[in-house]
């Protein structure tokens, strides 16, 4: 069961769902409840079958895109993204407050459905004190990304090995204060179960103690 402040996400067969139905329309009267091979969560469409769960946003994604007139773009980000132009100008309040809230919904999605977007986000999300036209360049490039492929989703599959690859990188001094930035990818036999792209907190000075810095840090390893 997966509890998200009053969203309810439960796995059980269905004498189960209806008994945890009676009780919570017992506690609070009238609830909202789904059942069966097709449910939303959380902004997500999870529909169940033999191949596994496929976790779809793209109705989040159209949600995002509402009103904006954008060009599609074939990729989320360019080998630009990292640069800082320091003399681009400074957005309004408006604007800065679009900014922030347009990236915290595109880290909603890229955490739960959409990995291939997290990079470019987790960057960012570094630029929210400080907004500048170059940012928002690079937001509306991430947008007709999404806008080019919102019908993409994820499928995790139903496996039968316990086998767990994990891959982790350092790209070394990429961010503008010279601090590294740590990705990481984490397979349960073929399905990707977990992902992360942050910048490391502490300078490093080479690139073998920038991935000695972001290795430890995701496995416990100290």
């Amino acid at each position: 069961m997966l509890l998200h402040v009053d969203d309810i996400l439960a796995n059980v067969d269905r004498e189960e769902a209806m008994s945890l139905k009676k009780r919570l329309e017992k506690a609070f009267g009238i609830i909202q409840f789904e059942e069966g091979g097709r449910l939303s969560y959380l902004g997500m469409q999870l529909e169940l079958h033999g191949e596994g769960t496929v976790v779809d946003m793209s109705f989040y994604a159209k949600q995002l895109l509402e009103g904006k007139n954008l060009k599609e773009a074939p990729s989320p980000s360019t080998k630009r993204t990292f640069e800082v132009d320091e003399g681009s100008p400074l957005l309004g309040d408006k604007e800065k407050k679009y900014f922030h809230s347009t990236v915290a919904k595109l880290l909603f999605m890229a955490k739960r459905a959409r990995p291939d977007l997290l990079t470019v986000v987790s960057f960012l999300c570094t630029r929210v004190q400080g907004v500048t036209q170059q940012d928002m360049e690079k937001l509306c490039r991430v947008l007709g990304y999404v806008k080019a492929a919102q019908s993409q989703v994820m499928l995790l599959r139903v496996q039968t090995t316990q086998n767990i690859r994990a891959y982790v990188d350092a790209a070394f001094a990429l961010h503008s204060d010279s601090k590294s930035h740590t990705g990481v990818m984490v397979y349960v036999g073929e399905t990707l179960v977990y992902v992360s792209s942050k910048k490391q907190k502490c300078m490093s000075k080479s690139l073998t103690e920038a991935e000695l810095i972001g290795f430890p840090k995701y496995f416990g390893v100290y």
